[in-house]
């Protein structure tokens, strides 16, 4: 057998491979893994109120986000842990939109409105 037949044939195991592996959800098992590790650690160390997302879409990827509030003072802390899980391969952080007390009054007239709607029932 010649080389450029072992290469076809090492190529086409390799691809099958992947592709069976990715349809058995293994990638996906792994990121859920890694979202629990982090949040075994956060547990540890007390870190409350992140929020962890895993890379997922459109590809599985070895990243995660941290959700939580740009003033959070545990945010080194939460990025420093997450990064020290094996397997990661980084670690972003991403804000928390901010209530405003225009999207309270919004969901409190939501509500009114809702309530006279089931009373004109």
């Amino acid at each position: 057998m010649d080389n450029s037949t072992k290469i076809i044939i090492g190529a086409a195991t390799a691809l099958l491979l992947g592709t069976i592996m990715h349809f058995l959800g293994t990638g996906e098992r792994f990121v859920g893994r890694l979202e629990q590790d982090i949040a075994t650690a956060f547990v540890t160390a007390e870190i409350k109120d992140i929020k962890i997302k895993g890379e997922r879409h459109p590809s599985l990827k070895r990243s995660v986000t941290l959700l939580g509030a740009q003033d959070n003072p545990q945010r080194a802390d939460a990025i420093k842990i997450a990064e020290s899980i094996e397997g990661i391969g980084q670690v972003n952080w991403q804000n928390m939109p901010v209530k405003t007390t225009s999207d309270e009054e919004d969901v409190a007239s939501s509500k009114r409105e809702d309530n006279l709607s089931e009373q004109g029932k």
